[in-house]
């Protein structure tokens, strides 16, 4: 039986309010971390969004929690694809920017498997 240490993170990307991927936010922009998690079902697993600055730690801007099971048209399948998203986030609550203005965004899965992606300030 699979367990959640099985579980991958497949994508990561970055959404603005209109639902659209994007890859430059302006200073005063919110977005959301979206991440596709291949997940065995019957099973609950937790992932955590992290961002950092290039003169930064990491900092945690949220973790949710999801409960998979198993749904009817999937009855012969031992992983489903659940889409995850971070709650809204906002650049002008963080001081991050130094000379570079590029956000490293991550999403860690609680079996330590993990998917990066980079947004622009513009």
């Amino acid at each position: 039986m699979d367990s959640i240490k099985d579980a991958k993170i497949t994508n990561i990307t970055t959404v603005d309010k209109n639902g659209n991927e994007i890859t430059e936010l302006h200073s005063n922009g919110v977005f959301s971390i979206h991440a596709m998690v291949d997940a065995p079902i019957n099973t609950t697993f937790s992932i955590t969004f992290k961002l950092s600055g290039p003169n930064s730690r990491e900092s945690v801007v949220g973790t949710k929690s999801y409960e998979v099971k198993i749904p009817a048209s999937s009855q012969y399948s031992k992983h489903t694809n659940i889409e995850t998203d971070s709650n809204w986030i906002s650049f002008g609550s963080f001081s991050l920017l130094g000379d570079d203005n590029y956000i490293k965004l991550k999403a860690v899965l609680e079996n330590g498997d993990y998917k990066t992606t980079v947004i622009k300030l513009v």
